[in-house]
């Protein structure tokens, strides 16, 4: 008689909507029996909380059989869902309270049409919600088994399921709405109603939303006015439902640690909204897939999840998992973020442009389908995601692997990783084939170069079996890298021992020795057999057809070296020069090429050329109006990817200081990504004049007779170059200025 009476107490307090003790508690026990089902799957059994709801209780399917125990305070309804092959991604409703023993029974993986038995009236009105659309239940959950088995390039057949769920789904509704305009309300009369108000939201037009808006209508105004009441308000009469093309909707966010986030802080890039939950089995086989696209596309996309989960359990959850990222949880849940996307089942994605537009939204998942989507719906510019793969023996763990995209004089750095396990990983977006180069520490013990080797849209393998990185092996499908690789091949011997004679002749010191000497013409002779070998190949272009990329940066090197004294055929590579089209000759790469062969001749005592700068915020200055009378002008030739060049700084503040009566220090960048040049200026502590290049190396550096960096030129007060050096060791940079001015002081004295 008394759990009578407390169940009375309990409906009328929800009813009014106001609050009352909690009743004294105690266990369930869900004994479950099923046939033609095989052991191994797991049940779970879950409390409502968000889209999905919280674990409370699991057990693994043996000899056909279940149990499921926990405690509750009071009457509540509970979820069964199983995670096993060829189960739908549907719950079971149970309703259970204390001290409750409840059975299940089911003859098939249709869940949802199983058997339950208990004492409470609530069940048997379950009850009689599925009957009274059995058919039509068990046709939906046989279509969400049949779609979870499709693969992402099955389209036309899941698009074909969808809307054979969608059609089912909506019969269900409608059966469910007849039924509750002719029998009382009860507890399970108010939790179909609050799963048909999320359902129905704001869509003018959406069958049955007038049914449903008569039912809401006919609650006396107490009611309408209790919690209960409130929440429904919001469900149908939900501010600013959000569409494709619209303005996103935005709101209040919290992290795990309370702290308030809104979309609008991450405009800019494009936006991957994901609506999920801990309960949500597709949810969480999504977050590997999500993780790695979001480290893919972090240039460019900011992956943001929303829970759907109460605010202890997603904590908890997120604790456990480490999940990272832009992690976040709407304390509005569905009358939020979620009901003006209109998200009715999860996982829910919405793309956002990065002027804050909705460009599409989708729900589901399948593994391979995050990805697919991405490279369907953004746009080429971005790029698409490579992945470059190492695998090497012979280099112990904790040895850095640096990887650059490369120009001939210069290589930006674009990522770098430790190896573990023998292996290293790179990932990021491209737009095509592109050229990048590899190098290792010389300091850890790799040779004193680098593997030139080209990445694009896909995956790429790199193996090795020691430290000389130029001799490792490139395995990818690019036309560009099967090039690069007869290239390697032809010389792969000698470029091998090449590295070898280098590392042996730094070990052996700086000091001449007969065996630095032996070291030395070895190197030179092995140089003379890679060049030959190089130009051979070279020349098999034939007349008249288009180089490709990999021929034209494989040439350039060449170039690069036509003009050295031990170069023997410089003859060869002018003559195909000559051979090159005029489109190609006037290319950035064509210009390049020939201011190699033809490089501009600078000595002291000429003219310094003048050209046009621009400062960090866009403004053109020319050399001649940045110098002071009586004042020489020191040129800093300098790239954000080159380490002398960097290491460099903190002496050349020193020059800057000493000689700043006499001095002016102008840093001339080469960066091809203002960016990089920004952040490497700032970090280095660039106090002096600080301009770029906007030609590149094609500008000043070419009239000053660059040929790498950094480099470095002298002008005198009526601008006239006194001297010019490349490159950088430590006391190099103050020594050499110091011999400059002695002699420029000596020469007018």
């Amino acid at each position: 008689m008394r759990k009578k009476t407390n169940k009375s107490r309990l409906m009328l307090a929800l009813w009014l909507g106001i609050a009352w003790p909690a009743l004294a508690g105690g266990p369930f026990v869900i004994n479950g029996k099923l046939a033609g089902v095989e052991d191994g799957a797991v049940v779970r059994l879950f409390r409502p909380d968000g889209s999905m709801g919280a674990a409370v209780a699991a057990d693994t399917l043996r000899n056909g059989r279940f149990m499921l125990c926990g405690e509750v305070e009071q009457l509540e309804m509970l979820s069964i869902a199983v995670q096993g092959e060829g189960f739908p991604s549907m719950g079971l409703n149970v309703w259970v309270e204390p001290d409750a023993v409840v059975s299940v029974s089911g003859r098939d993986k249709l869940l949802v049409t199983w058997k339950v038995k208990n004492r409470m009236p609530q069940q048997s009105d379950e009850n009689r919600y599925i009957d009274a659309s059995r058919s039509e239940y068990i046709q939906l959950q046989q279509a969400l088994i049949n779609y979870a088995s499709l693969n992402i390039l099955q389209r036309n057949k899941r698009d074909e399921l969808l809307k054979q769920i969608d059609s089912l789904q909506m019969l269900i509704r409608g059966t469910e709405i007849c039924m509750m305009q002719t029998t009382p309300y009860s507890e399970v009369w108010l939790t179909r109603f609050q799963k048909l108000a999320f359902w129905s939201k704001e869509a003018e037009g959406h069958p049955y939303r007038k049914e449903l808006l008569a039912l809401y209508e006919l609650w006396p105004q107490p009611r309408k006015e209790s919690p209960l009441g409130k929440f429904f308000q919001r469900k149908f009469f939900l501010p600013g439902m959000v569409w494709t093309g619209d303005e996103m909707a935005d709101a209040d966010l919290l992290d795990t640690l309370g702290r308030v986030h809104r979309l609008a802080d991450y405009k800019g890039k494009y936006l991957l909204l994901d609506f999920w939950s801990i309960g949500c089995d597709p949810c969480r086989r999504a977050q590997p897939e999500m993780k790695r696209l979001g480290e893919v596309y972090r240039d460019v996309l900011t992956v943001i999840g929303i829970t759907q989960d109460g605010e202890p359990s997603w904590k908890k959850y997120s604790a456990e998992q480490g999940i990272g990222g832009v992690n976040l949880r709407d304390p509005k849940r569905g009358a939020g973020l979620s009901g003006r996307y209109s998200v009715e089942r999860i996982p829910h994605y919405v793309l956002i442009s990065p002027e804050g537009k909705v460009i599409t939204s989708w729900t589901g998942y399948v593994a391979g389908q995050l990805e697919k989507k991405l490279d369907e719906l953004l746009p080429d510019s971005v790029g698409r995601p490579y992945l470059i793969e190492g695998k090497v023996q012979g280099v112990e763990d904790g040895t850095v692997v640096v990887m650059g995209r490369t120009t001939l004089r210069q290589a930006t750095v674009v990522a770098r990783d430790t190896i573990r396990n023998g292996t290293f990983r790179f990932s990021g977006l491209l737009n095509g084939p592109t050229h990048m180069v590899l190098r290792g520490d010389p300091r850890q013990g790799f040779s004193y170069t680098r593997l030139d080797f080209w990445a694009g849209p896909g995956t790429t393998v790199i193996t090795g079996d020691d430290k000389m990185i130029r001799s490792w092996r490139v395995e990818s499908t690019l036309p560009e890298q099967i090039e690069e690789n007869r290239y390697a091949e032809a010389c792969r011997e000698a470029v091998h021992r090449q590295q070898v004679c280098r590392i042996e002749r730094s070990r052996a010191g700086r000091e001449k020795t007969p065996q630095t000497d032996s070291l030395w013409a070895e190197y030179m002779a092995l140089q003379r057999l890679i060049d030959s070998a190089e130009i051979e190949m070279l020349q098999t272009l034939p007349n008249g057809v288009t180089p490709s990329p990999a021929w034209i940066d494989r040439f350039e090197m060449v170039a690069a070296r036509a003009n050295d004294k031990e170069y023997r055929h410089r003859d060869i590579v002018l003559a195909l020069y000559d051979r090159l089209s005029d489109s190609v000759k006037r290319s950035a790469k064509g210009i390049g090429i020939a201011h190699s062969l033809f490089p501009a001749e600078l000595l002291p005592g000429d003219v310094a050329p003048d050209g046009e700068l621009v400062d960090p915020f866009g403004k053109m200055y020319r050399l001649a109006d940045l110098r002071s009378p009586g004042k020489y002008m020191l040129l800093d030739f300098w790239a954000s990817g080159c380490p002398p060049c960097r290491m460099s700084a903190p002496e050349m503040k020193e020059v800057a200081e000493t000689y700043r009566d006499r001095l002016t220090v102008v840093a001339v960048n080469l960066d091809e990504v203002r960016a990089e040049w920004l952040k490497a200026a700032e970090k280095d502590g660039i106090v002096w004049t600080n301009l770029a290049d906007p030609q590149g190396f094609d500008g000043l550096p070419y009239r000053y007779g660059v040929k790498g960096i950094p480099h470095y030129a002298l002008l005198s007060p009526d601008g006239k170059l006194v001297a010019s050096w490349a490159g950088y060791g430590p006391g190099y940079l103050k020594k050499n200025v110091a011999e400059a001015f002695a002699k420029a002081d000596a020469a007018s004295g």
